[in-house]
This record gives structure tokens, sequence and C-alpha cells, in this order.
């Protein structure tokens, strides 16, 4: 613990913030053993679930974006790292022959989710800001035009 201690005082808060207080209010839950394993729109077998959580996080989203009840799915991840790799996935089931784009400041998990579905992937460029180049990813499209793009986006606040 005193190792943990130490480097606490020096943590920036990134990938996360250790300075928050967030899990004051969740801590009543750590007494239950929940899993939200599955689809959070179909009910399970498992009577210890977040589920209902999990929809009620997707439908504020939905007012928020204004997307009407029956046109959106999704469910709520541990990490961001999860979230590409399910995202990628889904890309590669719809589109089997298709190419990953993703930035060259992309999260180390996108290009590990190309490697692990065996997908070609195609890394593009930044400008000094940071954004995609988008110069670079005309060009990169135009030369595989015969094959499904499957585009992976950051966004930055």
């Amino acid at each position: 613990m005193k190792i943990l201690d130490e480097r606490v005082t020096m943590l920036l808060g990134y990938p996360h913030n250790i300075y928050c207080d967030e899990y004051v209010a969740l801590a009543p839950l750590l007494r239950y053993h929940l899993n939200n394993f599955g689809d959070p729109f179909i009910e399970n077998d498992y009577g210890m679930h977040s589920r209902h959580f999990e929809v009620g996080v997707l439908d504020w989203f939905s007012k928020l974006w204004e997307i009407d009840h029956d046109q959106y799915w999704g469910y709520v991840t541990h990490c961001g790292t999860e979230g590409n790799l399910h995202g990628i996935l889904l890309g590669r089931e719809q589109f089997p022959e298709g190419i990953l784009y993703a930035s060259g400041e992309s999260h180390y998990s996108v290009l590990k989710a190309a490697r692990m579905y065996k997908m070609e992937c195609e890394v593009i460029g930044t400008l000094i800001t940071g954004e995609m180049d988008y110069n670079d990813l005309r060009s990169k499209l135009l030369l595989n035009q015969n094959k499904p793009a499957i585009l992976h986006v950051n966004i930055d606040n």
C-alpha cells in the first residue's frame, strides 16, 4: 500500500482520476455481486444483474441525443478498451472483408483489435493538433475503393 500511496500523489488523472467522490455514491452497491453480461435489453437468468442501471444509462443518452427508443442499442463498458474491441468486432462482423481505418493517435486497443480479429488496418496520419489528416484518409479510402471501410473515430472534447 505504501507504494500506491506514494504514486497516487503523482497521478495526473489519465486514464482515470483518483480524486473523485463518485465511488461514495456507489458504495452501497458494493455489497452485491452484480453482473451485466449479455444484451442489456434481454432479461437473463442471473437474478443479480445491473441491466436496469445499464438500460437507464442508455436511455439517458438516447434522450440527450434525441434518438427514438426503438432506434438505438448499446451497452455500458467497463473501459474504453472494451468499447473499442466490441465496436470494431461489430464492424468486422458486418463487413468481414472491410478495412479498418484508424488515426495514428488512436488508443492502443484499436490496433490490438485489428491484430486479434486479423483485420486489414490502415493507420491514418494526424495533423500537429492530433486531428486526423483527412487528406490522408481520403487517399487511403480511394486506394481501397473495392473494400468496405470500417472507420474508428476519436472524439476529444
